[in-house]
């Protein structure tokens, strides 16, 4: 299995979808099938065993300079990423362990410029752990390089990092910009893969090398999904696959495409000539980016989606042999016709457009769309959109599961669903089955009104599929119905597609297929009517393996139909030529000739037909139109001499005559079909010369520009930040200060109320520091409901999360429960937290749609029997279970190898506020959400530094409460001695209400039977005071400080300073000495891994409901470890387990009482404990990186606080696995305050104290956040 992506299923995001996130993918239901699908019953490796199929490869990108890389640069593509910008996309099988890298400026020789980027990847099947380095991409990197110079050539180079080998120094041309009048030409192709795509490859390749500007592919890219076509046997509907003994293609092929077989290859359809497929999904998508790179590395390769980039499959075989296969792991074997491929067939990875989301980065974020699936970009004279025809508009061909649900489901079961269900990409706000409620179709209303014609005249569409095309389909009325309207309306000029593997060119298209015959010239020759017709073009011929459609030979093209061609393969080359003429030529793969040539002439802006009449001729299908306009125009295509009335005109060159002294009566004649017959390119209608009569001559030139115009949009962006309209002397931020630290009961009512009004007016407190104040304020007026929160959340959580791997899951269910909260709170039923969204750590428990994996696939699927007590707590206090943050595996407790923030569930998480950061702890998942805003606040959880390591390396408030405190039931245990549960948070005061939320007596952990204050806990809130320091005595362990100590200077300095404010607030200061770590630390593992061994089965496992792996010990979750390659063992190894089970004993045992007896004597009475005791002290105060190796063996409380950032000059230093930066400027830091058992209220009010007078955490900003506001969702 994979990892569990960010799911958004809400019922309301069903029927009335409302989520602008979407579901990358949902795991509901288990996958059942292998655990890498290999398309080859002889050979069923990943590398190949020397049976069976060949194992393909291409040369990557970068020649790797070690004869052993261990990461290398595979793929790299270009892409626009705005007017002044480019993208440069490369892929690597392993992180780079830093920001990716590209040298670039204007000289080859002078690459005097650096661009940084960001990487994400997600959890192939199989990972490029299994794969050879220079065969596999597994990390995505992108580097945008912005305010360049238009129609200007650059260098670049990307650097090496983490055992990759720098590129050579290629280049790019950046965009023209709109309104030049240059000519250019761009190549246009469909349905391509790896298969029947070697003539379109060499040709394509050739235009590039001639000047070809850019590339755009509209889907059907890689044909990854065909990896099984080797295992499905031939049938007479579908007579294109192969089997492993023989190959069946439709007939007509050209012989150039049908090569013979390398010697001794089973056949698979030869090679890219000829048709060579992988027998593994993601290692199509490999071969087909490798073998393109030498053409997406020079010039930007603009794609958009097709049905073949959906899922790992689209349909089954004879007997079911996917299905067996997928659905229940059975090689080679048959199902009954009722057991069909669903959305949960496929891995979890191979699902809803994962690969092709992450494969390629267009500019759907700079154009207003949607990622790689909606977009739009200016090249000279023309517009360019790209659209998704598969998802995201009623009855799209690949549906959400809100068209699966059936009665009142929520959700639909899971043989509801099918194999390529997906999306929506982008927000659905009211009917699906209204065009009007989806995103994409606003989007593109929007696009088309804001395009100035009079600097893009030219305006061409496309997406995959075809709203008009000789092999009728039921989804190309459903396409005409969503778009066409809205393409007539702004004069769209033509319509590109493919899907259909043939190429097709109708005659100018009105709505629902009206032919407009005033704008045939000819066969060859249109006018772009814009506004009354389209021109639309079927270019599916680039190759695949699935080999060309065929026409019944029963069946004509229809009347629409001017060119047919199904025999040859190639691509299209789009030419502006200028305000007035565009030439649209089809290259044949096989030699690059012709196969058909269009011009598309817009008529002058003062031309107007002022009659039209029709009549038909004697011959049978041949009508005769007569015109009589004011002005027209005509292309002259090279040197020749024509004569238009009494006036001869010499032309010299290829040119546009328009003739605009009339009117003038125009009659032309065309035939509605001729027969069509053979393979080769033939008209489906037979062209007639036109005749015109001329009453006065124009001189030739181009005709005046069109006056199509648009008015200009102007508007401010709100990011949600706080506006000062309302609030001119203080933020939002100064006036809670101000209302926190007011001793008047007047001032800080009116605090209260200008807070209010700022809220009421629309000016959103700012996510990235709002607190939980500011959000009761805007709920309870009515500012902002749940829902609002919610969906603002969650679009935060997709905006970055594929960079910071901090969330494992989103409840599917979160906008109900939000829906639910406005509810309640509308008729006065508020907790604390009522409404409020909060992540917790993935080893919480809960009793709902959402995995508590522990960050291992041995726990996906498990089902506990009940909430864990503090999830309850939550609940009942109102709160918001948004989803999942990511941790350390097992909480960091299996590997010594390990790197902190990495599972095999949400992989490696990164900190915010350096490159490559390395988040320090296992609850670093909890502590990036927290940090940059996904949540309000999370929960995480501790054994010793996993809350206050990560809260201090993520500039937040983090409470490591008493061991008792916070109930344990149904948390994935280490040890029933130091773990504890707790709030990560902003700020002290929102810490401690998350405290107050989640404290308590349980009656299934005794610990917290030793609670002291009966029924009613202290209110830690009220605990945030000014005077919090004041009188009380702190100890500082002056011993672990100094030259030896190992601490930054910076860090020391800061200490120093910060216990003289300490005193300054009225502490007293007392110097003590902490020692014994060398005898402290054996015991203490001993400690721990008997723990571990215990407390896993009994705490946990045992209490499961459901255990689809079966793990009842640690010796079972070792051997699952061992034996499942998502696990990344033996990378990271499993020694701690190893130890543990080597003990031969548990916490039961004398051996266990002995190590526990020496560890409460040196941390207790030697140590932490002593200290507090001998010196009556109300604290010990450290820096935050030691505070808890003192409290965490005694289960005390420590609280830890924002204080300060590693200056500029830092050095970066690795950490010891090697993957991410240990120390980098910008690192934050913090101290702590640790206290005797229970003391929670009193370390509260010193942190409270400290935090008031210091404010640090508002000083230092991390480089990654989202950038979502509440202002982008309030009543949208």
């Amino acid at each position: 299995m994979t990892s569990i992506k960010v799911t958004v299923t809400a019922a309301v995001g069903l029927l009335s979808a409302i989520a602008k996130a979407v579901p990358t993918v949902d795991e509901t239901y288990p996958y059942a099938g292998p655990e890498t699908p290999v398309g080859d019953w002889v050979n069923p490796t990943v590398k190949g065993n020397g049976k069976g199929y060949m194992r393909l490869v291409e040369p990557p990108a970068v020649k790797p300079a070690s004869s052993s890389p261990t990461n290398n640069i595979n793929v790299i593509s270009l892409s626009y990423a705005g007017s002044t910008g480019v993208n440069i996309h490369y892929q690597t099988p392993f992180g780079l362990g830093s920001a990716p890298s590209v040298r670039w400026g204007t000289s080859r020789d002078a690459l005097d410029q650096t661009a940084n980027g960001a990487s994400h990847s997600y959890d192939r099947t199989p990972p490029c752990s299994e794969v050879a380095v220079t065969q596999c991409s597994q990390h995505y990197h992108d580097v945008q390089i912005k305010d360049l110079k238009p129609d200007t050539t650059y260098y670049y180079k990307i650097t090496a990092a983490n055992g990759t080998t720098a590129s050579d120094v290629l280049s790019f041309q950046t965009a023209r910009p709109a309104g030049s009048k240059k000519s250019f030409t761009i190549g246009v192709l469909n349905d391509m893969g790896y298969t029947n795509a070697g003539g379109t490859y060499k040709q394509l390749g050739k235009a590039i090398d001639e000047g070809l500007a850019f590339a755009w592919h509209g889907g059907d890219i890689s044909y990854a999904d065909d990896w099984y076509s080797g295992i499905i046997p031939c049938e007479s509907s579908w007579p294109v696959c192969y089997n492993g003994s023989s190959t069946q293609l439709p007939s007509g092929i050209t012989p150039d495409y049908d090569k013979p077989l390398p010697a001794g290859e089973i056949p698979t359809q030869g090679t890219p000539n000829g048709g060579d497929m992988s027998a593994l999904y993601e290692s199509n998508w490999d071969l087909w980016q490798q073998w393109m790179t030498p053409i997406t590395s020079k010039v930007p390769y603009m794609v958009l989606p097709g049905n073949h980039e959906a899922a790992c499959a689209e349909f089954d075989g004879p007997d079911q042999i996917l299905a067996a296969y997928l659905n229940h792991n059975r090689p080679n074997s048959t199902a009954p016709k009722s057991d069909k491929l669903t959305y949960y067939s496929c891995p979890p990875s191979q699902r809803n457009y994962t690969a092709y989301q992450h494969r390629f980065r267009m500019p759907g974020s700079e154009s207003g769309g949607v990622s790689n699936f909606w977009y739009s970009f200016d090249y000279g004279l023309a517009h360019f959109i790209s659209f998704n025809g598969e998802t995201d508009y009623p009855n799209s061909p690949e549906a959400s599961f809100a068209r699966d649900v059936k009665g009142g489901e929520k959700a639909p079961k899971a043989n509801e669903t099918y194999i390529t269900d997906s999306g929506p990409f982008g927000a659905v706000h009211g009917n699906i089955t209204k065009k009007e409620s989806y995103e994409q179709y606003k989007w593109l209303q929007d696009d088309l009104a804001k395009v100035n014609r009079t600097k893009t005249p030219w305006v061409i569409a496309m997406s995959h599929r075809p709203m008009y095309s000789s092999q009728v389909s039921a989804y190309q009325q459903h396409m005409r119905n969503a778009f066409e309207d809205l393409f007539l309306k702004y004069g769209v000029d033509a319509y590109l597609s493919g899907h259909i593997h043939w190429y097709e060119r109708t005659f100018p298209l009105g709505r629902n297929g009206t032919i407009d015959k005033g704008a045939i010239v000819n066969n060859n020759t249109f006018y772009a009517n814009e506004g009354v017709s389209i021109t639309h073009i079927i270019n599916g011929m680039a190759g695949n393996i699935e080999s060309h459609a065929e026409l019944s030979k029963a069946k004509q093209p229809l009347d629409i139909t001017c060119i047919f061609d199904q025999t040859h393969y190639g691509f299209s080359k789009l030419t502006v030529v200028n305000e007035t003429v565009l030439t649209w030529s089809f290259v044949k793969g096989g030699d690059g000739s012709s196969g058909d040539d269009l011009t598309l002439i817009r008529k002058a802006a003062s031309h107007t037909a002022t009659s039209s009449t029709a009549t038909s001729a004697p011959t049978a299908g041949v009508t005769v139109v007569t015109e009589t306009v004011d002005s027209y125009t005509t292309y002259c295509p090279g040197p020749t001499t024509i004569t238009e009335g009494t006036h001869t005109y010499a032309i010299p060159k290829a040119t546009t005559l328009t003739i605009t002294d009339c009117p003038c009566t125009r009659t032309y004649t065309y035939t509605s079909r001729s027969a069509a017959s053979g393979n080769g390119t033939h008209p489906a209608k037979t062209p007639v010369q036109q005749s015109a009569s001329v009453t006065a001559p124009a001189s030739a030139g181009a005709p005046p520009s069109s006056v199509l115009t648009s008015a200009p949009v102007t508007g401010t962006a709100n990011a949600g930040r706080r506006s000062t309209a309302l609030c001119p002397s203080s933020s939002l931020k100064d006036m809670k200060r101000q209302f926190s630290t007011s001793r008047r009961v007047l001032g800080a009512c009116c605090v209260a109320f200008q807070i209010a009004l700022c809220l009421a007016s629309g000016n959103f407190p700012a996510l990235l520091d709002v607190t939980l104040d500011e959000l009761r304020q805007g709920l309870d007026g009515g500012s902002f409901s749940s829902v609002d929160l919610t969906k603002a959340y969650i679009a935060r959580i997709n905006e970055v999360n594929a960079q910071l791997h901090a969330v494992n899951e989103i409840n599917p269910d979160a906008l109900i429960i939000a829906a639910e909260r406005d509810e309640e709170r509308k008729k006065g039923r508020v907790g604390p937290l009522h409404g409020i969204p909060i992540l917790i750590k993935d080893n919480i428990a809960t009793d709902d749609k959402m995995n508590n994996t522990a960050g291992s696939f041995a726990l996906v699927g498990a089902k506990v029997p009940e909430d864990s007590t503090v999830a309850a707590k939550l609940r009942k206090a109102g709160a918001i279970i948004l989803g999942k943050a990511n941790l350390s595996q097992w909480a960091n407790f299996r590997s010594e190898n390990f790197s902190s923030g990495w599972s095999s569930v949400g992989r490696q998480a990164i900190g915010a506020y350096f490159p490559g950061q390395d988040p320090f702890g296992s609850s670093s998942g909890s502590a990036i959400s927290s940090s940059v805003g996904l949540a309000w606040a999370c929960l995480g959880t501790e054994t010793d530094g996993s809350i206050i390591s990560p809260s201090q390396h993520g500039n937040l408030v983090g409470i490591k409460p008493s061991v008792g405190l916070t109930s344990r039931y149904l948390v994935v245990p280490i040890s029933e001695h130091q773990d504890t549960v707790g709030p990560m948070a902003r700020t002290v005061r929102d810490a401690a209400h998350l405290l107050g939320a989640i404290a308590g007596k349980d009656k299934n952990d005794n610990y917290t039977s030793a609670i002291p204050f009966g029924s009613k806990l202290p209110d830690y809130a009220a605990a945030c005071k000014m005077s919090g320091l004041k009188g009380k005595r702190i100890g500082i362990p002056r011993n672990l400080m100094g030259d030896d100590s190992g601490f930054p200077a910076v860090v020391e300095k800061t200490f120093a300073e910060t216990i003289e404010l300490l005193r300054s607030s009225g502490a007293v200061i007392v110097d003590i000495k902490f020692g014994h770590f060398d005898e402290l630390g054996p015991a203490r593992d001993i400690v721990l891994k008997a723990d571990f061994v215990t407390d896993l089965p009994k705490l946990y496992l045992e209490k499961l409901l459901t255990n689809p792996n079966n793990i009842t010990s640690l010796a079972d979750l070792q051997s699952f470890t061992h034996s499942n390659s998502g696990e990344d063992w033996p990378e990271r190894d499993t020694r701690v387990w190893e130890s543990a089970l080597k003990l031969g004993f548990g916490n039961d045992s004398p051996q266990f009482r002995e190590a526990y007896q020496k560890v409460q004597y040196f941390a207790g009475e030697r140590g932490l404990a002593g200290a507090l005791k001998n010196s009556s002290l109300d604290a010990v105060f450290a820096p935050s990186s030691i505070i808890s190796y003192f409290a965490a063996p005694l289960g005390h409380p420590v609280i830890t606080v924002p204080i300060g950032r590693m200056p500029d000059d830092t050095p970066v230093t690795r950490n010891a696995f090697g993957n991410l930066n240990a120390t980098a400027p910008n690192q934050p830091f913090g101290v702590g305050f640790a206290g005797d058992h229970f003391s929670e209220e009193a370390l509260i009010g010193m942190a409270y104290a400290l935090e008031q007078q210091t404010q640090v955490r508002t000083k230092i900003h991390p480089i990654v956040a989202p950038k979502t506001e509440l202002s982008d969702v309030v009543g949208k």
